[in-house]
């Protein structure tokens, strides 16, 4: 359902919207709303501060474009009852904070596109152009859209499945993504650490990924500390490198199915295996 919209104003080939919720857009393709309203108000001279949040942004200058005097601030906020916290609280544009946007944005190309490839059931129709193109031959993922946009699809996405996002009563939900599969792509290891941003993520998938499991990779992976369930299998592996993931203390199961150890052709022995049983001892492995 559409929201009502509270007030506009029009501006050359621009529509700037309020909406119920105080929420502002500006319909304009391929522009984002905030650089849009920046660039409004220095067009008109209108001053602004950089400490406003989109909302209360796009609120001041459709009352400016209108003749209403911005200046008188508090008597036209107690007039128009626009709300006091929305004034310069954590902007949520999106649904998503701006502790968790940032997040985001710190993330590699890479780990950003294999994040998005995970939610490739998630999209509505009309966003499977945010769905990555996974080519597994020359281990490369890739996707045409700018991935750093606030103002996209994106944002809600990435609230609500990674991040956690805010509902219309500023209520904070839990992302829903609990298990992550990374596929065969370069460049991603690196990131590892960072995904302990997910709260809710209990399942890492490496299957198959014909990587290397060596020490940085697997003290990586030990910088989740939500990760209960951890599937190494089908790649080489330096057999004490494991001993990091002894920092994941909620661990119950390691998958370690066709693991060849490093530099050989031998799968797991039953000795090595005990060796990685000694190492982790509160951990089920399955091999």
């Amino acid at each position: 359902m559409s929201k009502k919209i509270r007030s506009c104003a029009i501006y050359k080939d621009l529509i700037i919207e309020s909406a119920e919720d105080y929420a502002v857009t500006i319909r304009c393709r391929d522009r984002k709303t905030r650089n849009m309203l920046r660039e409004i108000s220095e067009d008109l001279g209108f001053e602004y501060s950089d400490e406003w949040n989109t909302r209360y942004f796009g609120h001041r200058l459709i009352n400016f474009i209108n003749g209403i005097d911005t200046r008188k601030e508090t008597t036209k906020l107690a007039e128009d009852k626009f709300p006091e916290g929305l004034i310069n609280d954590t902007d949520t544009t999106g649904n998503i904070s701006n502790e968790d946007w940032e997040w985001w944005c710190s993330l590699s190309y890479v780990m950003k596109c294999v994040l998005l490839w995970n939610l490739k059931d998630k999209f509505l129709e009309a966003d499977r152009n945010l769905i990555p193109e996974l080519d597994t031959e020359n281990r490369d993922i890739s996707i045409s859209v700018d991935l750093n946009d606030r103002n996209t699809a994106i944002s809600y996405y990435v609230g609500k499945y990674l991040t956690g996002q805010y509902d219309s009563e500023r209520k904070y939900n839990q992302g829903t993504l609990t298990s992550l599969i990374i596929p065969q792509v370069y460049d991603v290891e690196d990131d590892f650490d960072k995904l302990s941003h997910i709260k809710q993520l209990s399942s890492l998938s490496l299957r198959d990924k014909g990587i290397m499991v060596q020490g940085y990779v697997t003290s990586m992976i030990a910088s989740i500390p939500q990760l209960e369930e951890l599937d190494l299998s089908g790649n080489d592996l330096f057999l004490y490198s494991l001993e990091s993931l002894n920092d994941i203390k909620n661990l119950k199961k390691l998958y370690l199915e066709k693991v060849k150890i490093a530099f050989t052709e031998d799968y797991l022995s039953s000795d090595e295996l005990n060796v990685v049983k000694e190492l982790l001892p509160n951990c089920e492995i399955i091999a």
